[in-house]
């Protein structure tokens, strides 16, 4: 009786002692399987942190190229940048000295746990220095314009000049023009490139005249009551166009004066 009493005992022991080791290292097993995950999670995050740095950085060099206005911007981003690069190298340390710091489930989990904390909070950071690129990008001309606005103050001005010439010796000639055609009479423009002919002696109110000239002789103007009363009475007339086609543009209205007038 004691005899079979002493192996009862004794196999109740083994199987104890064979009970703890197995559950000691299938939990052993769960906590490294548990911990590889978390790694591979908060590198994830940790790459996706250096990422939006990149992003960061090809942004400041986007507002490098634009104007002054933008300058304190630039400033402050490349600032800001140089702060989350240190911020970014530091995390990688840390999570160096995580994964030495996991000699257990706990300890390397409260390691992560700390770190993947820290990397919430420079997530937090860049979002917020990406807002603010985005807007300072969005808001504002982009910047070949900007360039191209400051090389056109800046650059040679014989091209305006040529341009100015042009355009004078086109109104003079629609001008003159209008001024021979009947119940028209126009007075020369001081600035921009259009005439503004007086057409009350043709006896036609300025909205017709103008849907008339349209439909029956292919010319386009505008009513001068489109720009308030004191416009009926008058026509706009566009002379950004080649002396060919305004000169065509004036034989289309006499003809159409001779017919209707």
């Amino acid at each position: 009786m004691l005899y079979l009493v002493t192996q009862l005992a004794i196999g109740l022991f083994i199987a104890a002692v064979l009970g703890f080791v197995v559950g000691f290292l299938l939990s052993r097993w769960f906590a490294a399987r548990n911990i590889a995950e978390l790694k591979e999670n908060y590198r994830a995050k940790l790459l996706n942190a250096n990422r939006k740095v990149e992003i960061a950085r090809w942004e400041v060099k986007v507002e490098a190229g634009k104007t002054q206005a933008a300058a304190d911007t630039e400033h402050a981003l490349r600032f800001a940048i140089a702060e989350l690069e240190s911020e970014v190298n530091r995390r990688n340390s840390d999570l160096a000295k995580a994964e030495l710091q996991m000699t257990s489930q706990t300890a390397g989990e409260n390691a992560l746990a700390k770190l993947a904390d820290r990397i919430g909070e420079l997530e937090q950071t860049l979002s917020g220095r990406n807002t603010s690129a985005e807007m300072n990008g969005d808001g504002s001309r982009d910047d070949l314009t900007q360039i191209a606005g400051i090389e056109a103050i800046r650059g040679d001005q014989s091209s305006v000049d040529r341009m100015r010439a042009e355009f004078q010796r086109r109104r003079d000639f629609f001008v003159a023009g209008l001024n021979q055609i009947k119940g028209f009479s126009c007075r020369m423009p001081k600035g921009a490139f259009y005439a503004f002919p007086n057409i009350t002696k043709t006896g036609w109110s300025s909205k017709r005249l103008a849907e008339s000239l349209l439909e029956d002789a292919g010319v386009a103007c505008l009513s001068g009551a489109s720009f308030g009363a004191f416009g009926e009475g008058y026509l706009r007339f566009s002379v950004a166009n080649s002396l060919e086609n305004l000169a065509k543009a004036l034989d289309l209205i006499e003809q159409w004066t001779k017919r209707k007038v």
